[in-house]
């Protein structure tokens, strides 16, 4: 035993802990002792006070931090005292982790400061490195190597950067810290592993580095033992490592994905089959969150911080893609999520396998018919439909987040799949099928449950199968068409679309427009209607027929529904504008009124309609209020993004119900932009051309000054020249010689009426007299505009006589010039001809002086040939 620590410890509790001196002063006087004390005891004892001191003690780890020298000299020099070192380590250990006083401190953390300041000593890593290798000369000491690893571990929280370029620096650093993993000792292992996470998470180097020493291999060996996600929170750290290694490292992908690892790793997604049905242990819901995210890493990778490696990594993530779902990754998640009538008991768990699934089918045809062939098993043991189960968690799902994902699979499932589409519309049956179904008689399919839910009375419930309908019909009109014909009843059912009309016409005169369920359900069927009506004429006329359905939508494009008026109206004059644009065969549309012959609806009917109910400027109000909305600017091309308010009302309208997908994408919000503009040109178009009952025609428009005109003004003055007249000689009847009126009052009558008739007959002719001045004005002006037009044609007319003339004349002296060259080319030949006769003649003349000459000098006996040959020779050399 040691006596002179008893001693201490004895005299430091009769005495008080702190001796009435401060936590600085006291940690100085340890280091002191630890580096002047002359017996080992005494350091040890020091090392030992220290260690106690700094145990949960912030201001103790404030003042430390001037003795990491002290403390590294000491580890350094006294390297075969273990007790020493263990006590020195564990000291730093706990200077350099942060504790619950250290977090509720105010300033900067001292534990967070100690570790920077001990991890820019350049001897600290290598000296902490050296403890952890194997040899002959490796340090066993269990203690030792664990507290080395929880120095490094606090070292990377708190200077991570420098910590990573000091083991990069090391030799063989990054091979050290992986054969940790192997470690016999579970405790050591374990923090190997936060080690290596921390190390990895940022620095795409040790990445390589640990993935090409086989951290692979070591991490899911680690897995295997430890029963994969039925494992304790070994299991969370191993696949938090694994992430952080394939996390934009598109190279460690593929030696994941190639060397056989990806094979392995599926098992941490699969469940043993009759086990947690009715409960989830905790550590295992988050086993199986941490593994789909490996799983999202790979097939859905974060925008990575250099963009020329986007392309990279999402051709690696279309790799991953096909080899994830050749190893029917799809179909352990699918049991996750829906399996056994509802998946595993954790509501995180489901949707994060549905997100997944979402992921991995989104934009790839293939992978879109596998989840169409893809089958689960349900409550009752039997197999159903994987799309079918998925339908009935989005239509059923008590959370919001779960009904969403659900949603969103079948949604990625149709996206730019038209087969699959068509194949989903292929499972509607007519509407009589309902009742049926619903006593047990027939079996469910996809498409007699989601029309059951979208006429049946629950709001929330509507307005989920109103937008899982969407998607099945976007942009398909064969889908359109074959759902319109499949649900056709006879009698008053009618089809799935009419009912869709019926059910908006009910909660129209429900009254309950302000509730949150009622409106969502209400934008969610117009966005419906909207997508079925585009590009499908017979939807058009089933909307169209019946004489209730345009002031419906009228009224639904002006009547307040709580929090969501804005997008309600909005979708309806959306509604109205496909109909007005799109409109290009007339409906017949059947008056309320037996006697009244049929209508025919056509577009500019519709136009004319909203602009007389509604009036343009409200109608457009109600539109521009739509595309403004930030959901729909953004989306659209904006910048405008979600206020607080509008996301708080949206928050309060969905609290306590049953959440709906997302109301717009990119498509649809910039294809309602470009419906308005068409809707603008389409209401131009019909003010400028007005019915003729309304406003005169354009031909009528200005009274011309004719002879009618004339005519009439004239007959006008005439009677009220008469009128005029007769009331002089009304008085005269009054006379006393003149036989008395039976009725004096008549007389007065008759001349307040004359008196009438001749006020309005001199305001009718004073408007003729305005309107025949404005008419010939009219003609003055039109009059005076012919004959500007008609001297600016004569101008024209005679600068193109004259470019006329100017071109004849060019024309007529080429032809000169072509003339003269053709003329001029045989004289050309002949006084060529004629010189070459002159030359050939001159040849003969000389070749008969050359023969006489020849002839002569032969006759002198002299050598002709020889005396040539000598000429000709005396000639090259000459030339030469």
């Amino acid at each position: 035993m040691n006596i002179l620590r008893v001693a201490k410890g004895v005299g430091g509790y009769i005495a008080g802990s702190d001796n009435g001196t401060s936590q600085a002063q006291r940690v100085e006087a340890l280091l002191q002792r630890i580096s002047d004390g002359a017996l080992v005891e005494e350091r040890q004892d020091a090392v030992a006070e220290l260690r106690d001191t700094l145990h949960a003690n912030p201001e103790a780890k404030q003042a430390v931090g001037s003795g990491f020298p002290v403390l590294i000299n000491s580890l350094k020099t006294e390297r075969g005292d273990l007790e020493m070192m263990r006590g020195i380590l564990e000291s730093l250990a706990l200077a350099t982790q942060p504790d619950e006083r250290s977090a509720r401190m105010q300033g900067a953390d001292p534990a967070a400061i100690n570790a920077e300041l001990l991890a820019k000593n350049d001897e600290v890593v290598p000296l902490l490195l050296g403890f952890l290798k194997d040899g002959p000369q490796a340090v066993t000491d269990f203690y030792v190597r664990y507290h080395t690893v929880q120095l490094l571990t606090a070292l990377a929280a708190g200077g991570p950067y420098r910590l990573q370029r000091a083991i990069l620096g090391a030799p063989m650093g990054i091979v050290r810290i992986l054969d940790l993993l192997l470690d016999p000792h579970e405790v050591i292992r374990n923090e190997a592993v936060l080690l290596l996470a921390s190390l990895t998470r940022s620095s795409a180097d040790i990445q390589k580095i640990a993935a090409f020493e086989g951290a692979f291999e070591h991490i899911l060996k680690i897995l295997e033992e430890e029963g994969w996600a039925s494992g304790g929170v070994i299991v969370q750290d191993c696949l938090d490592l694994l992430l952080h290694l394939l996390k934009n490292n598109v190279g460690n992908q593929l030696m994941f994905r190639e060397v056989g690892h990806m094979a392995k790793f599926v098992r941490a997604l699969q469940l043993p089959a009759d086990k947690h049905r009715r409960s989830l242990p905790k550590q295992i819901g988050i086993n199986l969150m941490a593994a789909m995210g490996v799983v999202q890493q790979l097939i859905a990778p974060a925008a990575p911080s250099q963009p020329e490696q986007d392309g990279q990594l999402q051709e690696c993530a279309l790799a991953n893609k096909a080899a994830l779902v050749k190893l029917d990754v799809l179909g352990s998640l699918l049991a996750l999520a829906v399996g056994g009538g509802g998946g595993v008991p954790s509501v995180p768990v489901r949707s994060q396998a549905l997100v997944c699934v979402l992921r991995l089918i989104k934009g790839v045809p293939p992978h879109q018919g596998k989840l169409s062939g893809s089958r689960v098993t349900s409550a009752k043991g039997a197999s159903v439909p994987a799309l079918q189960a998925l339908l009935q968690v989005a239509l059923t799902a008590n959370d919001p987040a779960e009904a969403t994902a659900a949603a969103g699979v079948i949604a990625a499932y149709c996206e730019e799949y038209r087969e699959g589409q068509q194949m989903l519309a292929a499972t509607f049956a007519p509407l009589q099928a309902l009742a049926t179904q619903q006593k047990g008689q027939t079996e469910a399919t996809f498409g007699t449950e989601l029309a059951s839910a979208l006429t049946g009375l629950r709001p929330s419930a509507m307005a989920r199968a109103a937008g899982l309908l969407h998607h099945v019909l976007l942009d398909n009109s064969a889908s359109k068409q074959a759902v319109l014909g499949a649900t056709a009843s006879e009698g008053r059912e009618g089809s799935l679309f009419v009912r869709c009309c019926r059910q908006l016409a009910n909660m129209l005169a429900s009254g309950q427009q302000g509730e949150p369920p009622v409106s969502l359900a209400v934008a969610m069927l117009l966005r419906l209607l909207i997508t079925w009506a585009h590009d499908c004429q017979p939807a058009l006329q089933a909307l169209l027929a019946p004489p209730g359905h345009l002031p419906m939508l009228l009224e639904l494009a002006q009547k307040r529904f709580g929090e969501r008026t804005a997008l309600v109206n909005g979708l309806a004059a959306g509604l109205l504008a496909v109909c007005a644009t799109e409109l290009q065969q007339p409906v017949a549309c059947h008056s309320s009124d037996p006697s009244a012959s049929p209508e025919r609806i056509a577009g500019n009917t519709v136009v004319e309609v909203v602009s007389s109910r509604i009036g343009m400027a409200s109608y457009f109000s109600c539109f521009d209020a739509l595309l403004q909305r930030p959901e729909v600017a953004r989306l659209a091309g904006g910048n405008p993004g979600p206020s607080s308010a509008d996301a708080g009302s949206q928050g309060k309208a969905n609290q306590g119900q049953h959440a709906a997908p997302p109301m717009f994408d990119t498509t649809h919000a910039r294809w309602l932009s470009h419906l308005k503009d068409r809707m603008h040109k389409l209401a131009m178009n019909g003010l400028r051309r007005p019915s003729g009952n309304d406003l005169p025609e354009a031909n009528n428009a200005v009274p011309q000054p004719d002879e009618d005109s004339g005519n009439t003004v004239a007959a006008l003055q005439r009677e009220v020249e008469e009128l005029k007249a007769r009331l002089q000689h009304a008085p005269a009847k009054t006379q006393p010689d003149a036989p008395l009126h039976p009725h004096p009052a008549h007389l007065q009558q008759l001349q307040a009426a004359a008196a009438r008739r001749l006020q309005q007959a001199e305001q009718e002719a004073h408007r003729w007299r305005i309107a025949a001045s404005e008419s010939q004005a009219a003609a003055a002006k039109l009059e005076a505009d012919i004959e500007g037009l008609s001297n600016a044609y004569n101008t024209l007319e005679s600068h193109s006589h004259e470019l006329e003339a100017q071109v004849q004349k060019l024309g007529e002296s080429g032809r000169v010039e072509e003339q003269r060259n053709v003329t001029s080319a045989p004289e050309e030949e002949e006084e060529d001809s004629s010189g070459l006769d002159d030359l050939l003649i001159c040849l003969g003349q000389e070749e008969q002086r050359v023969a006489i000459l020849r002839s002569k000098l032969e006759e002198m006996n002299v050598d002709v040939d020889s005396l040539l040959k000598v000429v000709g020779e005396s000639e090259d050399v000459t030339n030469g």
